[in-house]
């Protein structure tokens, strides 16, 4: 017996999928291959809406047996195929873009019907619709792993095709399969020495990968010309064409990673892995020039291999590192991090002027995703006028970095002559002068927004706090504060950062204006807010946060000041977007109101709330995926609320904590690791 609750959800998709099409985003989709000539975005999603309905439906009528499960899910399936060739139909008969201007340059029809004539393309849709279906009801026979392990390969291949023409200049093949072949390397020699200490088997695997690289960069030459094996249509390697002493540090990194994983807690062993997993996908597409069928199919089959092996090389590795004595474990943690660092420290070398600015763009969102972790991940105060206090930093950096009211005594900059500006305004600084300025302006201005909203909570407390932000936005436009903020010009000509070392070197005399260069103060900035975010989680203060978020009322009656710490929380959160703000107007050396709107502040709480709340991890990757991706695909831009939407709805309701929640960690525990770390 067919399940009715079951096709009912089907329907609801139906409806669902028709007013999405309707926005074009199929036809925009149209325009993004996912693997070149084969398959673009718009039949991705195609197959996501449509094979996720069978398969969610199916799981759903499972219980009533296999057979009806299946006939269920293809039903379910058929009927948003059905709703779609209606919406065709309707477009090919009506012209609805008096409603719909987007169908003028992005028909529905030509995407959904595969460039076919519109009957042929129609019942095309509606067999395809079938045909998936199947397919994804027939997923419940297989077994829960092989299943789990296939999608998470098939999902992760197509990220990688959407991705394509960023990353497919990263890294070349032979570059790619020699720092694989050595973290392998320093991965089996790090499991044979086992029982040794530490020291001596990091220092081997340094060894190792030094020694290949010095071997490799002397060698390396024949069999790398343009349309060779290993190269293929790819770029010359870089690594293993570099000088010797640069490929002994790279490659030497490259086997202390390899002997780190042999054992080491989960964390760690999953980034390790993954790190030399990407090296290879990176390299496979350079080879092949982007996404093509082959690369697809290889793609998916090492990323199934690496899924289903894992597990068990984890639990090897867990195995071994509990077999350390804390203070190994400790020294394993801390290179791990320091390899991290170094890593990122070379990323823009590799990763391009594109990427290492959208990167830039999600480390000033970590920062400002860090400072809200205090307010609403620990303290539990919603606040939706987050982007104010960015907002205050940018314009405080402004106004101390350039001739000013402030600056210039008092005297509008444009009454100023050009030739006596310099020796009028005395009081301008430069960043470096300025950024502890804006972070406490932004945190007094916390202070100061939450001394009349200590006794609003929920509801009454998100309006407030919107409208704090709004107002901000509303006196920066005003014509009232133009003489010091700019008005809707803004304020111009902000100097980005300089390093001045020319005391100890004349040469030594750094602008970080550029997106390579402002990467490195945006990195130092995200980890100081990070450092000092988990260091106040775990203090006094951060215990008397969570427990107010927990119940004020019972905080209080423990005895917590909760005022104090309300006023604590906002200051602090606001300290880290005024860093961020700070460092924003800097690198675009120029600031507008309108860049401080309503949607930076959903941004960094939707980042926060896909994340998990309270977790840095999380915030880190909530800002990849949220402000990352579109930014990476533009025809995402368009659909990033509609996005946001989705991820949310989804994320409550598979993962109500978050991508990555924070580890529930009792005060004991802590304690006992304490005493671990210092051999008491």
């Amino acid at each position: 017996m067919l399940n009715t609750d079951a096709l009912r959800f089907g329907l609801y998709m139906a409806i669902a999928t028709i007013i999405v099409a309707l926005t074009a985003v199929f036809g925009k989709f149209e325009e993004r291959f996912v693997i070149a000539g084969v398959l673009n975005l718009s039949q991705v999603l195609l197959a996501i809406i449509v094979g996720g309905t069978g398969l969610y439906v199916a799981a759903r009528s499972q219980q009533s047996g296999m057979r009806t499960a299946v006939v269920t899910g293809m039903l379910a399936s058929l009927i948003v195929g059905v709703g779609l060739a209606l919406v065709v139909l309707i477009e090919a008969s009506i012209d609805l873009t008096f409603i719909f201007p987007d169908l003028k340059t992005d028909p529905i029809g030509p995407a959904l019907t595969f460039g076919l004539e519109l009957l042929p393309g129609l019942l095309a849709l509606l067999a395809l619709s079938l045909v998936l279906g199947v397919i994804s009801s027939a997923l419940l026979m297989l077994p829960v792993r092989v299943r789990q392990v296939g999608l998470m390969a098939l999902a992760l291949t197509v990220v990688v095709g959407v991705l394509q023409s960023q990353i497919n200049k990263v890294i070349t093949l032979p570059d790619a399969l020699a720092l694989a072949a050595v973290g392998g390397g320093g991965y089996i020699a790090g499991g044979r020495m086992i029982g040794r200490p530490l020291s001596i088997r990091l220092l081997a695997g340094t060894v190792i990968g030094a020694a290949a690289g010095l071997v490799l960069a002397v060698a390396a030459g024949s069999g790398l010309e343009a349309g060779s094996v290993l190269r293929g249509a790819g770029d010359m390697p870089r690594l293993l064409t570099t000088d010797a002493a640069a490929s002994m540090v790279v490659f030497g990194v490259f086997g202390l990673v390899g002997v780190m994983i042999s054992a080491a807690p989960r964390g760690i062993f999953y980034a390790g892995v993954g790190l030399l997993v990407a090296v290879i996908i990176l390299g496979g597409l350079n080879a092949q020039g982007g996404m093509t069928l082959t690369m697809a199919v290889i793609t998916f089959f090492i990323l199934s291999f690496t899924f289903w092996f894992m597990p068990g090389f984890n639990r090897q590795a867990e195995s071994r590192f509990e077999d350390l004595d804390p203070q190994a474990q400790q020294s394993v943690r801390r290179i791990a991090v320091a390899i991290a660092f170094v890593l990122m420290l070379a990323a823009p070398s590799f990763l391009g002027q594109y990427i290492t600015s959208v990167i830039d763009l999600v480390g000033l969102y970590v920062i400002m995703g860090i400072g809200l972790t205090v307010t609403i991940g620990y303290a539990g105060l919603l606040d939706l006028g987050y982007v104010a206090f960015f907002a205050i930093g940018a314009y405080t950096v402004g106004i101390l970095t350039t001739p000013s009211l402030i600056t210039c005594g008092g005297i509008n900059p444009s009454e100023i002559a050009r030739a006596d500006i310099a020796t009028t305004c005395t009081g301008v600084l430069t960043f470096w002068q300025a950024w502890p300025l804006c972070i406490l302006v932004a945190g007094c201005a916390g202070l100061l927004l939450g001394i009349p909203i200590l006794r609003l909570r929920g509801d009454y407390l998100a309006i407030v706090t919107l409208g704090f932000g709004e107002i901000i936005r509303l006196i920066a436009l005003s014509n009232t504060f133009s003489p010091l903020l700019g008005g809707a010009q803004g304020i111009a000509n902000i100097p980005f950062p300089v390093l001045d070392l020319t005391a100890l070197n004349p040469a030594w005399r750094i602008g970080l204006g550029g997106a390579t260069s402002i990467y490195y103060l945006i990195l130092a900035g995200v980890m100081v807010a990070a450092f000092v975010v988990v260091r106040l989680g775990g203090t006094r203060l951060g215990r008397a946060w969570r427990a107010m978020r927990a119940d004020e009322d019972v905080a209080r009656a423990m005895g917590i000041d909760v005022v104090r710490i309300k006023l604590l929380a906002y200051a602090t959160g606001a300290s880290f977007a005024g860093l961020g703000g700070a460092i924003f107007g800097s690198w675009l050396q120029g600031i507008f109101p309108n860049s401080f709107t309503l949607l930076v502040s959903i941004n960094v709480v939707s980042m926060i709330i896909i994340g998990g709340m309270g977790s840095i991890p999380g915030v880190i990757l909530g800002a990849f995926v949220l402000i990352g991706l579109p930014e990476v695909l533009r025809e995402l831009q368009d659909y990033r609320l509609l996005a946001f939407g989705v991820l949310l709805v989804v994320t409550m309701l598979s993962k109500p904590q978050g991508l990555l929640p924070p580890p529930l960690r009792r005060l004991s525990e802590q304690a006992l690791l304490y005493r671990a770390q210092k051999g008491a």
